[in-house]
């Protein structure tokens, strides 16, 4: 029985790019199909497999002007190092496949959107990213994301000024409504100008009550401060 000699392989681990240019000839046939396979020219994978040549003192292949074979040393050093470098080559993949977010994710947002939006978030949103914690606050007030440890705060209406990164998400239209004991008081208003003189129960924050803006039409101002919740029956 013949035994091929083992290549006594040095340290290579400056010599990737020779490496990669051997097997990728190697396995492409030619210089210049493993040059288009590594967005290279022929003349730099051949000068790279030659220096990978020198390092290892042995020739790898047989050159002619019509085809490159491999020496056996070459086979015996093919067979050592295109297993290493087909794992490095997919290590980058593993990797990319297992990231993904993960930890706890801090939310806040107004308990009016939580039936909205909460089913939703522990059901598909949780599925899709299941090694995130979800930690839901639910205020109307607005939170200091910084000193709060917040990650993600939900809010309606303009964002505030600041350094903070927004992203409007959608719109949620709004209707004026009126019980039929109001109408009968006050009547039947369709202006905007008339609705400003009637009482109105405003969502308010902070304390601060904000104008009502109708579509295509001037906005509401907030009630004067004598307007009484009893003028609202």
């Amino acid at each position: 029985m013949i035994c091929a000699p083992e290549v006594q392989v040095p340290n290579l681990l400056g010599e990737t790019s020779g490496l990669m240019a051997f097997v990728r000839t190697v396995e492409a046939g030619t210089f210049s199909a493993a040059a288009r396979d590594l967005n290279t020219t022929p003349s730099a994978i051949s000068k790279s497999v030659a220096r990978l040549e020198k390092k290892i003192g042995t020739r790898l292949f047989l050159r002619s002007t019509r085809a490159l074979t491999l020496t056996q040393d070459g086979q015996v050093f093919f067979e050592r190092v295109a297993p290493l470098l087909r794992d490095l080559d997919s290590s980058d993949e593993v990797i990319m496949s297992r990231a993904g977010p993960a930890g706890r994710l801090r939310v806040s947002m107004p308990g009016e959107l939580a039936p909205l939006l909460l089913p939703a978030m522990f059901t598909d949103f949780a599925t899709a990213y299941p090694d995130l914690h979800l930690d839901v606050g639910l205020t109307d007030r607005f939170v200091n994301l910084v000193k709060e440890d917040y990650d993600v705060v939900l809010r309606v209406g303009y964002p505030a000024q600041g350094d903070l990164m927004v992203r409007h998400l959608a719109d949620l239209p709004m209707v004026v409504v009126a019980s039929p004991p109001f109408f009968r008081r006050w009547g039947s208003q369709t202006s905007a100008e008339a609705l400003a003189g009637l009482p109105f129960a405003r969502f308010a924050l902070d304390g601060m009550v904000a104008p009502v803006r109708l579509a295509m039409e001037p906005a509401l101002p907030p009630p004067a401060a004598s307007t009484a919740t009893r003028d609202l029956r």
